[in-house]
């Protein structure tokens, strides 16, 4: 990632190396299923052959399936569509280099995901400086049991991220690692870079 040029400074390179991935994914993962003329899935566990490997390809992976389903609920294959992923590690990383943050700022994270670029942020700013908000209540427990076992504990919420969280502010950045359609305004109360 740093000869791509995704990841670029010396605190976050510290951070990245500090960041063991497939803690993230203890769960598995899914991959587009081979030889089929659709899109499919098929589940990766951790006791399966490529499982380590894949955590550590610069890849999106696919961890939540049709709003509930894991790779430990799936024999075979599925055809739905994924709802919740471990964002490509050059991504992350290009975002939070992206945000031009400084020791002692405050993030509000939006869509906490499996935990990573969280637990990317706690090593870079400590993990009093970062809310993390997550949607989806299931998504959220194993992001907090994740980032438990590696013995960081930022501020994590369960809730809507739309709406942004009041308590904590104000934050000096806000990131979204979700789709969303505009910037909402509770996102924005406060001037200063967003990514």
């Amino acid at each position: 990632m740093t000869t791509s040029g995704s990841l670029r400074t010396e605190p976050w390179k510290r951070a990245a190396a500090a960041v063991p991935r497939h803690e993230f994914l203890r769960g598995g993962f899914f991959r587009r299923a081979v030889g089929t003329d659709f899109t499919a899935w098929e589940p990766v566990r951790v006791d399966d052959a490529g499982w380590l490997e894949g955590c550590y390809a610069d890849e999106s992976l696919v961890t939540q399936i049709a709003g509930t389903i894991v790779p430990e609920d799936i024999h075979g294959q599925i055809m739905r569509e994924p709802t919740s992923s471990s964002t490509q590690p050059s991504l992350v990383l290009r975002m939070l280099e992206d945000l031009k943050v400084d020791d002692g700022h405050k993030v509000l994270e939006i869509g906490t995901g499996t935990g990573y670029s969280t637990a990317v942020l706690c090593a870079r700013l400590g993990a009093g400086n970062v809310t993390s908000i997550e949607y989806d209540s299931r998504v959220a427990s194993r992001a907090r049991a994740a980032l438990g076992h590696l013995g960081t504990f930022p501020n994590l919420v369960t809730g809507d991220g739309l709406v942004g969280h009041g308590a904590g502010a104000p934050y000096d950045r806000v990131i979204a690692t979700c789709g969303v359609r505009a910037v909402p305004p509770a996102w924005s109360s406060r001037p200063g870079p967003a990514a």
